[in-house]
């Protein structure tokens, strides 16, 4: 089945540039960056119940809903 997810990954793909690894990274927002509810998802693990990001990084709305809904806590690095 073809998910909203997997439209985006393959949006992602025909819109990112073309330069090798580049484009699945976390794009940076001027000079922080940018965290969406899927790159959340990707990066906790199963039955997580902490994640830790970068002391300058932007939480969408929609990331913080799911981070509080599933009880998951946030932890800034220094």
């Amino acid at each position: 089945m073809f998910t909203h997810d997997d439209f985006l990954d393959v949006l992602r793909r025909h819109l990112a540039p073309r330069k090798g690894k580049a484009a699945d990274k976390i794009p940076p927002i001027k000079g922080r960056t940018f965290l969406t509810e899927r790159e959340i998802k990707k990066a906790l693990t199963h039955g997580g119940q902490h994640l830790t990001i970068p002391r300058d990084a932007i939480v969408s709305p929609l990331a913080q809903d799911w981070l509080a809904l599933k009880g998951v806590r946030i932890i800034r690095s220094s």
